[in-house]
């Protein structure tokens, strides 16, 4: 499966998709532009980026540079959660985690499952996640969202759903996307009535180590522009490990002026104080994109 699959996909789901500066992006929140394949890496010409903000009438586009050298990585703006190797197994990780992963396995049925099979309790364990979270996702927490997302998982070569099950009931699932020689973790959901039976580690583990077993890459995704140290402990202890990424900031010409002198930094300390996640984002953002200017 290729990019244009996955292209296809998030067009499916309701995503503005363009093609421009090395890459293709998607239009996500607040009018900025993120290029996808996420796990791709690209350096595009700064003039290509104006033509492309221009074209897409964009406030911003946000991508991935590799980093290059050994200091450059250990300082680098941002990171991906991948497991690689073919011999992925829970004997190599520690012994909480693979008690959990044993107990979870034992206690669920884990399995690639249809969109139909899943969608009544899924769209619940959605809305259920969403509001535990404070946020919304029109993907998942409207009916008419949520369909429009199942129909692009069903209908799209490269997508598929993988669940676990305990007790009769949906307890996890994840939705996933392979590209190439990658297959990522996209969404993730889960029951919280049903989190004694670990669904979670047993699902994750379950599907990285099928993927493994097929020489593919596993992606868990983008470390969050917010950290979250609980989400990053779960993925670092069932063995994906952090790559640095340069995770860049462009702002179209309107938002510019924004990324300069000591505005970023009180964003951001504003939204700590107010524990509000959007202006946190919000902060880093525009800090990222004054590091771009000065790089």
């Amino acid at each position: 499966m290729d990019t244009r699959n996955f292209n296809l996909f998030m067009e499916r789901l309701g995503f503005e998709v363009y093609e421009g500066a090395g890459s293709f992006w998607s239009r996500m929140g607040g009018g900025f532009l993120l290029a996808h394949p996420y796990h791709y890496e690209i350096d595009p010409d700064e003039r290509d980026l104006r033509a492309l903000m221009r074209k897409a009438h964009a406030w911003g586009v946000k991508y991935n540079r590799a980093p290059g050298g050994r200091e450059a990585r250990q300082n680098a703006t941002g990171g991906i959660y991948l497991l690689r190797g073919a011999g992925y197994d829970a004997s190599q990780l520690d012994s909480n985690k693979k008690r959990d992963i044993i107990k979870g396995l034992k206690l669920c049925e884990v399995r690639r499952a249809g969109p139909d099979e899943v969608s009544a309790k899924a769209f619940e364990i959605n809305r259920e996640v969403l509001e535990r979270q404070n946020r919304r996702d029109a993907l998942f927490d409207s009916e008419q969202g949520f369909k429009r997302t199942l129909g692009a998982i069903k209908t799209t070569e490269g997508a598929e759903i993988w669940a676990a099950f305990a007790e009769g009931a949906l307890a996890a699932y994840i939705v996933t996307f392979r590209i190439d020689d990658t297959a990522n973790i996209l969404y993730h959901f889960s029951s919280s009535r049903l989190q004694k039976m670990s669904p979670n580690d047993a699902l994750a583990y379950a599907y990285a180590k099928e993927m493994a077993s097929k020489g593919l890459t596993v992606s868990y995704g983008l470390v969050g522009l917010v950290p979250n140290p609980g989400l990053d402990k779960f993925k670092r202890r069932l063995g994906f490990t952090v790559e640095p990424r340069e995770f860049t900031v462009r702002l179209g010409w309107q938002l510019r002026p924004l990324s300069a002198f000591s505005l970023p930094g009180l964003v951001g300390r504003a939204g700590r104080a107010l524990k509000s996640d959007r202006l946190a984002k919000l902060g880093t953002l525009l800090e990222l994109a004054r590091h771009g200017r000065q790089r």
